[in-house]
């Protein structure tokens, strides 16, 4: 059974759509654990889904996955749009925590070239 959740296109009031891939458990999305804007189009897939042919297909401006989920972390994902040559931004969710600095500079260091943040606050 593919867990992916289908694209899904939403009125960007007057601006032109965005691209954002959601990674991690569709079902956690689906359920609204994730916390996205309802604005563009959002594709929601699985991190075992992850590949250059999917990146070339959807061509996302933003991917954005929690910062630690059942089957990766940031640190997975980020070290894989890095290997794919990904030159969007990434942007991580954890709500709550104490230093996402520290993350975030562990991140510039193994992926330079990535745009990384943190959101940890609302």
């Amino acid at each position: 059974m593919r867990d992916t959740l289908t694209i899904e296109a939403v009125p960007n009031e007057g601006r032109e759509a965005a691209t954002i891939l959601a990674v991690g458990s569709p079902d956690v999305w689906k359920d609204g654990g994730g916390r996205l804007s309802r604005h563009g189009s959002v594709a929601y897939v699985a991190f075992h889904e992850v590949n250059a042919a999917l990146l070339n297909n959807l061509r996302p401006e933003t991917v954005v996955s929690p910062a630690l989920a059942r089957d990766f972390d940031c640190i997975d994902l980020a070290m894989l749009l890095s290997a794919l040559r990904f030159s969007g931004s990434y942007k991580a969710t954890a709500f709550g925590l104490p230093r996402p600095k520290l993350i975030e500079a562990e991140i510039a260091q193994l992926c330079p070239r990535l745009d990384f943040e943190i959101i940890s606050e609302i």
